[in-house]
């Protein structure tokens, strides 16, 4: 498993987007149940909360309600959990990713684009 974001990874075969809304372009699966509720996105991006907050309330209200062994099953271990944001930059993604290393052991990293060949 791995994750990324829409416009690097949107269009592979195991994509898997676990935001409320993907770009309007994305046809791939979607797993709502690991999205961030509306109202937190919100108060995030207004400014209201800062990311400590957002993950606490994000573990509480999502991750806390799943069973990481379900989850796992219904993605699959070679899914890539496509978020919003880039590399380096906040997104819950990373906090999915933390979740099912503290309760599986399963290290979840950033994809890497493999380089083009000639």
């Amino acid at each position: 498993m791995q994750t990324s974001y829409f416009f690097a990874n949107g269009n592979d075969l195991n994509a898997v987007s676990i935001t409320r809304k993907a770009p309007w372009w994305y046809r791939g699966v979607c797993y709502m149940p690991l999205a961030p509720p509306e109202d937190l996105i919100e108060r995030y991006s207004c400014g209201l909360i800062d990311e400590s907050c957002y993950a606490q309330e994000y573990a509480e209200r999502v991750l806390n309600t799943l069973d990481p062994f379900q989850v796992v099953k219904d993605l699959g271990l070679d899914a890539i959990l496509l978020g919003d944001a880039p590399p380096g930059k906040f997104c819950h993604r990373r906090l999915v990713a933390n979740w099912f290393e503290d309760t599986l052991g399963i290290k979840v990293q950033e994809y890497i684009e493999k380089p083009k060949t000639p």
